[in-house]
């Protein structure tokens, strides 16, 4: 056989057996470390094995489900062993500060991924594989239920305080575009609608190229508004 390589090549290893050598020094540590696991896969037994990632698979999408998520892969290619959430990467879903995700969890002792490369921060995973039970997978969903419940207690807080308001409509062109009202004083807010041209909407009582924040919902619109949207629009 051709281009067996040379670390992993077993006719070289059976030359080099017979006289009592080995073709380069071995990881003693890795093969014990792999018979000692082959040994769990076959008292678990493979089917058994396979069955328990499924079941635990479907657990995690389960979770992801419960707290509003969607799953980045297309549906009919996810991992049974690792399930990646969509957190922007890709419409449709909730999202979350992934790094203060990260955080809440590791106070509890527990260790997720945030994603890498492009999709950093955008997505998120969480493991199932190896020896993970039921039991161990439920204390993770425990420690995510925890930390979600601190988003939840945030939000809830910061609508409390005044310092974010729920989304208002503003006529844009001959459609309806949902923004959410930032704090006073904020920076401006860029919104694009599907088909209308991008409008900039800011509540800065120093804004001079964007309109004017009003919250005047459906309801007639300020002389002043209407003079900057003739203005900046056209």
């Amino acid at each position: 056989m051709k281009d067996r390589g040379y670390y992993f090549d077993f006719v070289e290893f059976q030359k080099n057996a017979e006289g009592h050598m080995t073709p380069s020094t071995p990881s003693i540590g890795h093969v014990y470390a792999l018979a000692s696991k082959l040994d769990d896969f076959f008292t678990e037994g493979l089917d058994a094995r396979y069955a328990r990632h499924a079941e635990l698979a479907q657990m995690t999408h389960a979770w992801a489900a419960r707290h509003g998520f969607t799953l980045f892969p297309e549906k009919g290619f996810e991992s049974v062993t690792l399930t990646c959430v969509n957190n922007g990467a890709k419409p449709g879903g909730r999202t979350v500060d992934v790094a203060k995700l990260q955080k809440l969890v590791k106070d509890q002792g527990f260790l997720i991924d945030g994603g890498y490369g492009k999709i950093k921060g955008t997505t998120f995973r969480l493991s199932n594989m190896g020896d993970e039970t039921e039991a161990t997978m439920t204390e993770l969903y425990t420690a995510l239920d925890n930390a979600m419940k601190q988003f939840i207690s945030h939000r809830k807080s910061t609508l409390a305080s005044g310092g974010s308001k729920p989304p208002l409509f503003f006529y844009v062109g001959l459609r309806f575009h949902i923004i959410p009202v930032p704090r006073a004083g904020s920076s401006v807010i860029f919104g694009r609608c599907k088909h209308p041209p991008v409008i900039a909407l800011s509540n800065s009582p120093m804004a001079r190229t964007a309109f004017i924040r009003w919250p005047i919902g459906r309801h007639s619109i300020p002389s002043s508004v209407r003079w900057r949207r003739r203005r900046h629009c056209t």
